[in-house]
């Protein structure tokens, strides 16, 4: 058995990749697409709530200052996503998987780019 360089194989670097752990995963693609909808539910706009997770704050806890139950937004979000995927000719994403991606990104803040 012999082991390639992976220039040899056509791939020159990896970039871009940031390691992370089980308590700050790297964003869902799946929740992309979802901002609008959070947005016009807790009657915010988006570059509000963009401003306010870059801030500190969550999903969740900008719910809660709204007035919104959390899992009203945690099913409007899953709806959706499922509705997407249905709507490209994709299966349905796992409900366990999906409910777990949409309320770990619920409960995170973001980082600005600065990393303040």
């Amino acid at each position: 058995m012999s082991i390639q360089p992976i220039a040899a194989q056509g791939v020159h670097s990896v970039a871009g990749t940031a390691p992370t752990t089980m308590a700050s995963p790297p964003p869902s693609p799946h929740l992309r697409g979802t901002l609008n909808p959070i947005a016009q539910t807790l009657g915010m706009s988006v570059s509000s709530i963009q401003a306010a997770l870059t801030q500190g704050s969550s999903i969740s806890g900008l719910a809660a200052q709204a007035g919104v139950a959390r899992q009203s937004l945690v099913t409007q979000v899953y709806d959706q996503i499922q509705q997407r995927r249905s709507s490209l000719g994709l299966s349905p994403q796992d409900p366990a998987t999906l409910n777990t991606m949409i309320n770990r990104a619920f409960d995170r803040a973001l980082r600005s780019p600065t990393g303040q």
